[in-house]
């Protein structure tokens, strides 16, 4: 763990989303090969597997984006000085009923460790933070490495 981000190990951020009808029309109309009109999802509806990342989109003021349209570094995520940020994978576990459109979700998000690498393009920093979402019903865990 590089000593320049070790503070940010530990840092949690909670928050509550609820999944309308709306989005996940949206999500069918995306994804292609399902109906996506208005009575095509009601509340009450189970989200399809992974139908819960449409929650949680992050949220800023414009003076607070950064030159990438992310949320400017140094929230919750450590202030990392590189150009660029992606996805470098994850994985994800479900238990329980799936969630249900309308039903608020909770997600309580953990960052695990943070790893200063060099590879061929040079300098990368790697921040995995863990996610647990949740409904009385069904819970999800989930790791995820950025950098």
């Amino acid at each position: 763990m590089n000593s320049e981000f070790a503070a940010w190990v530990g840092r949690v951020e909670e928050d509550t989303d609820v999944i309308t009808p709306r989005q996940a029309r949206g999500m069918a109309a995306t994804l292609g090969g399902q109906p996506c009109g208005p009575g095509d999802f009601a509340p009450g509806d189970p989200l399809p597997p992974l139908w819960h990342w449409m929650g949680f989109a992050p949220i800023a003021p414009m003076d607070g984006l950064g030159p990438d349209g992310h949320p400017a570094r140094g929230g919750f995520l450590p202030p990392v000085p590189l150009e660029r940020r992606m996805w470098a994978g994850g994985r994800v576990r479900f238990v329980g009923d799936a969630p249900r459109l309308g039903e608020a979700l909770h997600r309580r998000s953990e960052i695990l460790k943070v790893a200063d690498k060099t590879g061929a393009a040079g300098r990368m920093v790697f921040v995995t933070v863990g996610h647990t979402l949740s409904t009385p019903r069904w819970w999800s865990t989930a790791r995820y490495r950025r950098c």
